[in-house]
This record gives C-alpha cells, sequence and structure tokens, in this order.
C-alpha cells in the first residue's frame, strides 16, 4: 500500500468516526454530501 492510499484511508476512517459524533440534522446539506461521500470511499 502506498502512502496516498493510506492517506485516503486514514481520511476515510477519521470522516466515519466524525460523521458517527452526530445524533440528528441527517437531512441537512452537509451531512447528506457527508454520507454520499463515506459510501463512495467505501466502495
Amino acid at each position: 500500500m502506498n502512502s496516498a492510499t493510506r492517506a485516503r484511508a486514514a481520511s476515510g476512517r477519521a470522516a466515519c468516526s466524525v460523521y458517527g459524533w452526530f445524533t440528528e440534522g441527517f437531512d441537512t446539506r452537509d451531512l447528506k454530501e457527508a454520507k454520499a461521500l463515506l459510501e463512495e470511499l467505501a466502495a
């Protein structure tokens, strides 16, 4: 695994962790975009 791949994986884990802190507001544009990005990174 090269450094770019490791950095992308670390970024995805961090973003997933932060997204998990939210308990409401999932209908807002920001969280919808965050969810879409996380789903893209997981694919």
